[in-house]
């Protein structure tokens, strides 16, 4: 294996999962990327420096490091030892080694989750799980139990911790807070979401899942108040936007409100998947509601954004124009109508930055299997002449 990678994996072990996904993609595709995309939170700062070293810098935006990989990192065989190191292995020399989970039980777990056969054909062949069935006695019965868990969360709306999620779908509210049985969790929604290259935290996001009720939050900017379940009305949020200020709005706080009243006239919603680009809309003290996103927004951003609806508000969604971008987009438009911000990339082609080869492989797999996809057209756009990165763009009133 590289030394490199050795020596920072025995360093800082936290960098392994990130490390993973590089050797997964490389797998996957067969093709040495000349960039990589790590998603990472706040509270890593050691694993950020960790890969920094390791890839001789990178770009740091909202929560992501985009590094380049030097010419020894990229090449196939460092990223074979890579993936041989991790146990990394594609589809077909998971099929050379037998059964990773018996055919019995994924047919039993078919018929009583009919919903959960595409999850089960990919899970048959993942080590993960095969590796579940090798440790543990009951592992169908804790298969049965992620099942569960990933059913209640596909239409969930609501909130809800790991330690509650494991307490009704494992019986053992610890279950799922680490370990073998979270990363299977994680890894099973990914498949759900087509979100298998993103960081672990985010995925839980996108289905409701929180660690904290009170450090979940919904950005918004706007003269708004809000009304709760006892027909009181809180107007702190219209203060702060009359200072021309935004208001941060826990989990906890979202969960209480009963519907928005807006105090003056606006325009519309502004989404912004960015948080840059936010602080700068509200600098510029526009005649809307803004609302940061977070990329894929959460679950309390999502209530906020139906109260918005329920207003009667639609949204322009300002975001990058690249997959993840426009799945945002797609995102939000589940909880309010929606329109792209950015209509016509072309004519900004002096700021398009061309896809590379994996980009492009992702947007035109997704194309392919995803004909109702609301965005198509600019997607389409997109792998004709290239995407806009929302950094670049200025959002017009």
């Amino acid at each position: 294996m590289t030394p490199g990678w050795r020596e920072q994996l025995e360093r800082e072990p936290e960098i392994r999962p990130h490390l993973e996904r590089l050797a997964r993609k490389f797998i996957r595709t067969g093709v040495a990327p000349k960039s990589f995309t790590f998603n990472l939170g706040p509270s890593q700062p050691a694993v950020r420096r960790a890969l920094e070293f390791l890839f001789g810098g990178g770009r740091w935006m909202d929560g992501k490091l985009v590094v380049q990989l030097p010419e020894r990192l990229r090449a196939v065989d460092a990223l074979q030892a890579l993936a041989d190191h991790l146990g990394v292995v594609s589809a077909a020399e998971m099929d050379g080694r037998g059964e990773a989970v018996p055919a019995k039980v994924l047919l039993r777990q078919k018929l009583l989750h009919p919903g959960c056969g595409r999850l089960l054909d990919v899970l048959g062949q993942s080590e993960d799980l095969a590796r579940l069935f090798r440790s543990r006695t009951q592992a169908e019965g804790l298969l049965d139990g992620l099942l569960r868990a990933v059913e209640r969360l596909r239409d969930n709306h609501a909130a809800i911790t790991l330690s509650q999620l494991g307490a009704d779908a494992l019986q053992d509210s610890k279950a799922l807070r680490a370990g073998a049985l979270r990363k299977l969790l994680v890894a099973m929604l990914a498949i759900e979401a087509e979100a298998e290259d993103d960081d672990p935290a985010q995925v839980l996001s996108r289905f409701g899942v929180i660690d904290n009720p009170y450090t979940t939050l919904a950005l918004l900017y706007g003269p708004v108040a809000y009304g709760d379940a006892d027909g009181r009305v809180w107007d702190w949020p219209a203060r702060l936007h009359g200072a021309g200020q935004a208001a941060a709005l826990t989990w906890e706080q979202v969960q209480g409100m009963r519907a928005f009243h807006l105090l003056s006239p606006v325009q519309n919603v502004i989404t912004s998947e960015n948080a840059a680009p936010f602080h700068r809309l509200v600098e510029q003290r526009p005649p809307s509601v803004c609302v940061y996103t977070g990329g894929y927004p959460n679950s309390a951003v999502m209530r906020v954004l139906r109260l918005l609806a329920e207003a009667g508000l639609r949204a322009r969604h300002w975001g990058d124009t690249d997959l993840d971008g426009l799945r945002i987009a797609e995102c939000v438009a589940r909880a309010i109508p929606v329109e792209l911000a950015v209509q016509d990339a072309v004519r900004r082609a002096d700021r398009l930055i061309p896809l590379d080869e994996v980009r492009r492989r992702r947007a035109e797999a997704y194309l392919a299997a995803h004909p109702e996809f609301p965005f198509r057209d600019a997607l389409a756009c997109t792998l004709r002449h290239g995407w806009l990165e929302q950094e670049r763009m200025r959002f017009s009133f």
